[in-house]
């Protein structure tokens, strides 16, 4: 199924947890949101370091509302 891009960018601060990641993954990858945050809870096991800065970086680059 494909998604359009009608979707504002504040659409994950509405759906989020922390900071939108997790939402916006899913979204774009078009999965089930629960499935990216157990993976993403996976990986703050495996290889904290990497995934700490990887959220963040994410979290960074993910569009935002402009005012």
């Amino acid at each position: 199924m494909s998604r359009s891009n009608s979707h504002a960018p504040y659409f994950y601060r509405t759906k989020s947890k922390i900071s939108g990641v997790c939402a916006y993954l899913a979204d774009k990858m078009d999965w089930d949101v629960t499935v990216i945050r157990l993976v993403t809870l996976l990986g703050f096991f495996v290889a904290p370091v990497f995934s700490v800065v990887s959220y963040f970086v994410t979290a960074w680059l993910i569009p935002k509302r402009s005012s």
